[in-house]
Parts: C-alpha cells; sequence; structure tokens
C-alpha cells in the first residue's frame, strides 16, 4: 500500500514538473533556433550541423508541437556513439532558422537522399503559424520528376524563417539537408536528368541487343538473362534515386515497394540463369543446395520488408553482398574447370559486389552519400559486362578464327606505342626535371636554415612546440617529394642506361647505424620500435645507390608494419655480407611476392583490420632490385601471410683495413675557414647557399653570372678551396664555358649541384674536370659534407 502511494505522488510530480517546463519554454524569446545565413552565392549549404533534431515517438507531433519538444530540451543527437549515424522507425522532426542576406530570395531545401518513405516541410515567419510546402517532387510528368525530395522557398531579405522538416525512413536517420540558390538547383537538376537517361539507356541498349540474340541463344539461359537486367535495372533505378526522375508517376512512397520486389524477382532469375551458365563446370549438389538456401532467404527477409512485418533492411543489405559473393565464388570454381567467359562473369556479379560492400559503408556512415548513388553505375556496369558475356557466347567461334590476326596486330601496335611511349616520358622528363628541383633545393635549404633557428632559440612556450612540429612536419613532406623525384629520376636513368655506379670500399657500421637513427624516429611515430644490431663488415658498393635501397627498404618496412617492430642488421652468408631488414607487419601472399618488384605495384593499401594505409608510390623495390642488379648485388624476399617479411640485400666482402668510404653524418659538418665561391644565376637559390655555407663558418663569395666569375682574380692569400656552381647558367652559359677560367685562373676544385642529369650533361661535367656532382635537391648536411670533403681533399 506505502509503495503504491509513494508511486502515484512521484508520478504526479513528474507531470506537475513536465507542465512547469512546458510553461517556461513557452516564454517568448526564451527559445531560438540555430540560425543559417544565407547568401546570393551558388554553392550550396550544408544544414545538417545546425538541425535540432526532435523524435516523434508517438508519430502525431506537429511542427508547433516538435518547436516545443526542442524548448524543453527533448533533442537527439544527430550521430550516435561510436560514430554511426542515428536509427529509429519513429518519424523525426529537424528544426532550423533560415535567414537570407544578398538579393537572391528563391532557395531550393532538398534532401540529399533518394530512399527516403516520406517528408513533411514546414515553415514560420518570425511571429505565425507553421504553414506546410508543397514538395517540387510531386511533379508527375514523364522525364520530370526531382533526383532528391526538394522544396521551393522564398526568403524575404534579413526576414527570420524558422524551418520544420518532419521525415521517416528505415535507414539511417542524418538529416541531409542542403539549401541552395534555385536557378542552381534547376542547372544540377537537368544534368541529373542527362545521368537518369544514360542509366537508363546503357542497360535498354543491351536489352535491345540480347532480345535480337534470343533466337539463337535460348539455350544458353538468355531469357533469364534478360529478365535478370530489367528487374536489376529496376531496383538500381529506386535505389539510386533516378527513377522518381525518369517515372515520377509512381510516388516516392511506392517506389519502395516496387525496387524491393524488383531485387526479390532479381535474386530468382539471376541464381536460375547462373545454374544455366555453369552448369559446363559439373558444380557439386551441396554448393546448389546452398545457392538455393540463399536465394530463399533472400526472398524471405525482403518479404518481410515489403509487407512491413519486420525491419529487415540492414539483412537485405547484407544479402545484396553475401548472395553476389556467392556466385562469384561459384564462377571462380568454373573458370578453373575452363567454362568459357567464367571469368567475364565472376566480374560482372562483382559489380553488385561492390555496391554491396558501399551500401553496408552506408549504413555505418561511412559513405553516407555513395552508398546509394553507386547503384546507378552498377546497373550500368553490370549490364554491360553481362551483355558481353552474352555476346561472348553467341560469337565464340566467329571470333577464334579473327582472334589470332588481331592479337598479332595488336601486340605489334601496341609495341609502338609502348616504345613511343616511353621515349616521350624520357624527353619530357628531361625537359621538367632540372626546373623542378631548383625549387625543391631552395626550399630544403631553408627548412633547414628554419629548423636550425627554432632548434637553437630553445624555447620552451606552446608556439614553440607548435612550430617545430609544423617544421618536422614540411620536412617529412618535402622528403617525400623528394625521394618520389629521386626514384623518377632512378627508373629514367636506368631505363636510359645512364646511370654508371661509383663503387669504393664502405663501413658498414656507422653507414647503417645513420640511417637506423634517422628511421628510428619515423618507426616511434608509428607506434613501432627498430632495432639495429651494430657489425664489423665492409663491403664494395656506390655508396648512394646502397643508400637509396637500404633507405627504400626502411621506409617500406615503416609503411606497411602495424605492430610490433623491425630490425636492420648484417649477417655472414657463404663469402658475402647480407643486410636484413626484418618487419613483424602483415606478411605477404605468393602472388603479391611474384609482383611485388614490378614497377608501380602496390600492395593492398589496408592492413589486416581494414585501415587505410599511407599509399606508397609502387617504385621503390623495383628501383631496388634494378640497382641491386647493375651493382652484380641480389635482393631476395622472406615473407610469410600474418607472419611478417625480411627484405635482404647479398653485398661482397672487402677487408676490413682497406680505407673505407661512409656516409654523411648526423650531425652538419662545420666548414670554418674555408673560403667558397658560388656561381648560381638563380637570386632565392644563391640567398639560400650563401646562407646555409654561412653559418657553417665559411667565408662566401656569391657571383650570379659568368662575367662576374671571370672578373675575380683571386690573391694566394685569398684563394678559394672550392667553386660551388650548377651546370646551367644565365644567358645559354654552361659549366663547361667556365672551366678553363676556374682550372687556369681560380686554380680550386668544382663541385657541380646541378638538377640536369641528362646523360649529355654527365659526360661534359666529366670531361670538364669536375670534381663531385651533386643532383638536386639535396639536405644542407650532404650538401655540407661533400663541399668540406672536396675543399679538404686539395
Amino acid at each position: 500500500m506505502i509503495t503504491a502511494i509513494l508511486r502515484l505522488l512521484t508520478g504526479v510530480a513528474l507531470v506537475v514538473c513536465a507542465q512547469g517546463g512546458a510553461a517556461r519554454a513557452a516564454i517568448p524569446g526564451a527559445f531560438q533556433l540555430r540560425l543559417v545565413t544565407a547568401g546570393a552565392e551558388p554553392a550550396e549549404i550544408l544544414l545538417q550541423s545546425n538541425v535540432t533534431m526532435v523524435r516523434d515517438a508517438s508519430g502525431q507531433m506537429q511542427a508547433a508541437d516538435a518547436f516545443a519538444a526542442a524548448a524543453r530540451g527533448d533533442t537527439i543527437p544527430l550521430v550516435a556513439s561510436g560514430g554511426t549515424p542515428y536509427r529509429s522507425n519513429a518519424p523525426h522532426w529537424g528544426l532550423v532558422s533560415l535567414r537570407a542576406t544578398g538579393s537572391e530570395s528563391n532557395w531550393i531545401v532538398y534532401y540529399r537522399l533518394a530512399t527516403i518513405e516520406k517528408i513533411e516541410v514546414y515553415i514560420r515567419a518570425s511571429s505565425g503559424d507553421w504553414l506546410p510546402v508543397t514538395g517540387l517532387h510531386q511533379r508527375s510528368s514523364f522525364l520530370g520528376g526531382y533526383h532528391y525530395p526538394s522544396f521551393a522557398l522564398t526568403l524575404p531579405k534579413e526576414e527570420r524563417i524558422d524551418l520544420a522538416v518532419r521525415i521517416e525512413t528505415r535507414a539511417p536517420i542524418r538529416m541531409a539537408l542542403r539549401l541552395v540558390p534555385g536557378y542552381h538547383y534547376y542547372e544540377s537538376q537537368r544534368r541529373d536528368l542527362v545521368v537518369a537517361g544514360m542509366t537508363l539507356a546503357v542497360p535498354l541498349v543491351v536489352l535491345v541487343y540480347l532480345v535480337l540474340l534470343l533466337p539463337s541463344a535460348y539455350r544458353t539461359g538468355i531469357a533469364w538473362f534478360i529478365a535478370f537486367i530489367v528487374f536489376e535495372s529496376v531496383g538500381a533505378m529506386w535505389v539510386s534515386g533516378h527513377g522518381h526522375v525518369l517515372l515520377p508517376q509512381i510516388s516516392r512512397e511506392t517506389w519502395p515497394v516496387v525496387g524491393r520486389l524488383a531485387y526479390t524477382a532479381m535474386v530468382v532469375s539471376g541464381w536460375i540463369h547462373a545454374t544455366i551458365f555453369l552448369r559446363a563446370a559439373a558444380l557439386p549438389p551441396w554448393l546448389l543446395r546452398i545457392g538455393w538456401a540463399i536465394t530463399l532467404g533472400v526472398v524471405v527477409i525482403n518479404s518481410l520488408e515489403v509487407l512491413q512485418l519486420a525491419n529487415t533492411r540492414n539483412l537485405f543489405t547484407m544479402s545484396v553482398l553475401v548472395f553476389p559473393s556467392f556466385i562469384v565464388g561459384l564462377a571462380l570454381y568454373a573458370k578453373r574447370h575452363g567454362v568459357a567467359f567464367a571469368g567475364l562473369y565472376g566480374l560482372a556479379w562483382g559489380a553488385f559486389v561492390v555496391a554491396g560492400l558501399v551500401s553496408i559503408l552506408g549504413l555505418f556512415g561511412i559513405a553516407p552519400t555513395v552508398a546509394w548513388s553507386i547503384f546507378y553505375a552498377q546497373s550500368s556496369v553490370a549490364a554491360l559486362l553481362f551483355g558481353l558475356v552474352a555476346i561472348g557466347l553467341v560469337r565464340e567461334q566467329e571470333q577464334a578464327l579473327a582472334l589470332a590476326r588481331r592479337e598479332h596486330s595488336s601486340l605489334q601496335a601496341a609495341k609502338l606505342q609502348l616504345e613511343e611511349a616511353l621515349q616521350v616520358r624520357l624527353r619530357f622528363f628531361a625537359a621538367t626535371n632540372h626546373d623542378l628541383r631548383q625549387p625543391l633545393q631552395t626550399m630544403g635549404l631553408y627548412v633547414d636554415l628554419a629548423a636550425r633557428e627554432i632548434r637553437d632559440a630553445h624555447g620552451a612556450s606552446a608556439n614553440h612546440a607548435r612550430a617545430s612540429g609544423y617544421l618536422a612536419q614540411a620536412k617529412n613532406a618535402f622528403g617525400s617529394v623528394v625521394h618520389f623525384l629521386d626514384s623518377l629520376l632512378d627508373l629514367a636513368r636506368l631505363e636510359g642506361k645512364a646511370l654508371n655506379p661509383r663503387q669504393v670500399a664502405i663501413e658498414l657500421n656507422p653507414f647503417l647505424a645513420r640511417l637506423a637513427s634517422e628511421y628510428q624516429a619515423l618507426a616511434g611515430g608509428a607506434g613501432l620500435e627498430l632495432r639495429y644490431v651494430p657489425t664489423d663488415a665492409h663491403t664494395i658498393s656506390d655508396p648512394q645507390l646502397l643508400e637509396r635501397m637500404v633507405r627504400n627498404l626502411l621506409a617500406n618496412a615503416v609503411r606497411y608494419t602495424n605492430e610490433g617492430g623491425i630490425l636492420l642488421g648484417v649477417r655472414a652468408k657463404a663469402g658475402e655480407w647480407r643486410i636484413d631488414v626484418v618487419d613483424t607487419g602483415d606478411g605477404l601472399t605468393a602472388e603479391q611476392q611474384t609482383r611485388l618488384f614490378r614497377e608501380f605495384a602496390q600492395i593492398d593499401s589496408n592492413d589486416a583490420q581494414g585501415r587505410a594505409r599511407t599509399p606508397g608510390y609502387g617504385l621503390g623495390l623495383s628501383i631496388v632490385k634494378r640497382l641491386a642488379e647493375l651493382q652484380g648485388h641480389r635482393v631476395e624476399l622472406a615473407s610469410r601471410k600474418g607472419r611478417g617479411s625480411r627484405f635482404s640485400l647479398y653485398l661482397p666482402r672487402a677487408p676490413s683495413t682497406t680505407a673505407t668510404a661512409q656516409a654523411a653524418p648526423l650531425l652538419e659538418t662545420p666548414l670554418g675557414g674555408l673560403r667558397l665561391l658560388v656561381l648560381e644565376d638563380e637570386r632565392d637559390l644563391s640567398a639560400a647557399l650563401g646562407e646555409t655555407l654561412g653559418q657553417a663558418g665559411a667565408l662566401v663569395t656569391v657571383v650570379r653570372s659568368v662575367r662576374e666569375l671571370r672578373a675575380l682574380v683571386p690573391t694566394p692569400e685569398r684563394a678559394f678551396h672550392a667553386l660551388l656552381t650548377d651546370y646551367r647558367l644565365a644567358q645559354s652559359d654552361t659549366l663547361p664555358d667556365v672551366a678553363d677560367h676556374v682550372r687556369a685562373v681560380l686554380r680550386c676544385p668544382i663541385i657541380a649541384l646541378t638538377g640536369s642529369t641528362e646523360a649529355q650533361a654527365m659526360a661534359q661535367m666529366a670531361a670538364s674536370g669536375v670534381t663531385e656532382v651533386l643532383i638536386k635537391p639535396i639536405s644542407a648536411a650532404q650538401l655540407l659534407d661533400a663541399v668540406r670533403r672536396v675543399a679538404l681533399s686539395t
């Protein structure tokens, strides 16, 4: 008895509180919707982030009721926890205020999803009643519908208008409302009409052709083929929204029923045709039973949705993925048993697999727009591919005789095209290489100078920390561009046979320790541990090319390792040294290993958990292999799927007592007391070079023309230790034009810092007595080390 009395008192208290809250919310000015200001620009305005969302649990709310509920705070978030869109079978209201500031008064508000069941729009002025707005999508003339539910609004200048939108849908609720000027919307609508026409035209052309083939191909099940394409096209017209554009006589409330029935019929006719087409593969009976069970399951699931007995949209979306995936598997099975065109048949069904995947992404809010609009592309692609299969079945015998002739002529034409494309690519790269490397070199030097200034400032403020972070990101981006450009250069020089290795003895420990230290920071940022095992090995190789190969292997290991670590070390193997880069990544399948060392070959850009990786360029490993072969080295790959990979370089041994070449040191080498002459006609680069060399302690003289250089007459006390110059100079001058003057008057070694990588330029620089050639862009540390090495060697 006491418990009942307490419950009664509690209920009365809640009612009183609710009435009090409603009364307070009704006070004028106590609540206002979020305001969106619309100008006269033709760009769309996204209203979604400004919409106040109210759930209509009773299904009886009016616009005024929704506003009152919003004033009481009875709102819900548009996006649920985890980032997925809100989902409910109940109607929902979206509320927002609009105000036009420009001269444009005619606007269109539309809902950017075509699969919605019902939508209503209401407006009111600052002090007035809520009035319904008639939807433009109610038009019924042939080819006169609208792609999305749309409503015309008049927004007087500087007047505030409240907008209430009520939607009913079994799909995720996104409130994907857009506002756009009327004239701009009508232009886009005309474009949508063209797309809709093409969507219908492609399957229609295929169907007409198949009907013409029907008398001679009835035994191949082509009648079921035709029915399948018809049903699939109707279903795709519903999901993409183009059905209402082409056939506006069918209301948006009716299209879901039409579309689902079409998809049900498509599944049945598709399975029957698949059994006829693949019967030559002698499919096992248990596979056929599984296929019939899946087909029946799809029919039952979709029937529940059509009869509105249950919300099975998610299950149906999954079936749209499972059913075609099963047939793709059967097609692959049939292809192994020699069924003609089975591969193309499986590819055609693969279009449905892609659409099913994208649909599931749409249900989880990952691809909200593409998830539905992709179906009209799927319809055209599938129709074309299925049409090709049917044509191939009919004309297989006719094409067999002509195939050999076409294949021979195609190979000859392809060979000529490939040769011409290679020459065009080489000429284009040679023409643009220098101009692209020049600004990159300037940018790289200034980035290094800025990094030094920030490092020397020893600041501890938040701005200093952010600036250091931004600069580090800029250096990473610069390094990525340089790496890609160097890869293209290596590829071009390899193909042009213009790369001549300079093999010397190398002490591997300082060489590999520097690279390990550099990539440890990159690996640490990815949550990985990079461990280096010191070595006393010595080898013979080209230092620059060897560094390029090891860098590519380390960069790939960091990119494709999700967790764990990377090991860099050297082992002795049968009279050779083997540099190992071992990772704990996803590993590679046998098929991936066969194509991994090809140009522009890339493995899956997603990791084992489906997370997107930063894609590579597909050049690194192919260049590693070709650079190794050029020097007589070997590359080895050992990998198992799910167990990681080991990339190895086999190098010859060299005696430990041999004078060895080492890579550039970790820190910039001071140039104190060295007198350097810089000849550079480009103002920004000459300033960057002068500042970089000067801050390293050198006494720098900068000249910007050949005339200024020849005017220099140094005294014995003021002799230059080295000349740093480009190959191409102002007024069509080149480095060979000044080489004689340098040798006779200046009497100093020449360092060429150039972006000219043509074989002719390299030969001329070698004939002119250039001591060292540096290819732009290089880092400040590499530049200083080369200058110091050349200047102190004289």
